[in-house]
């Protein structure tokens, strides 16, 4: 518990909310920019995952051989939702596997006007709630015992959830 509150606040340190570059990916309706992003190709970070590499945004539409996965998609999201009023907060699951964590997971949660929508790779809409869109990603076999972190980027806010 305490490696994965201190590798969270790590992340929200060195990885902290960047406007990027070019916002003319961003400028499209949520819709389109699912189209978008889910035609780029899932790219694992390096070493299967051993090191963690999360490129800036303004890179993600680009060629590369690796560092295209959760944690990218989810920055991605929290992007667009930034650039275009949503309010973004970032979760980071872990799957506990004894002193050491054996899987990380990110994901971002948008709301706007009443709608909570969870970006997991692609979009699931219609929650009414926070706790509905966290629910969701919990009913997951592989999520349902994690720990559940959110990541407020813009705030540096990091709670238990």
């Amino acid at each position: 518990m305490i490696l994965f509150k201190i590798a969270i606040k790590i992340r929200g340190f060195l990885f902290r909310y960047k406007t990027p570059k070019d916002k003319t990916p961003f400028a499209c309706s949520l819709s389109e920019f699912s189209t978008k992003t889910n035609k780029m190709k899932y790219k694992a970070d390096p070493f299967k995952g051993a090191i963690d590499y999360t490129a800036s945004v303004d890179t993600f539409f680009k060629r590369k051989k690796f560092g295209r996965d959760c944690d990218d998609y989810a920055r991605m999201w929290f992007t667009f939702g930034v650039l275009n009023n949503y309010k973004a907060t970032e979760i980071v699951v872990a799957n506990n596997g004894g002193f050491f964590l054996h899987h990380l997971h990110v994901v971002t949660i948008l709301f706007k006007d009443g709608e909570y929508i969870l970006c997991n790779y692609r979009l699931k809409r219609n929650f009414t709630s926070f706790e509905d869109a966290i629910n969701s990603l919990k009913s997951r076999k592989s999520y349902s015992s994690g720990l559940l972190w959110a990541i407020e980027l813009e705030s540096k806010k990091c709670v238990i959830i």
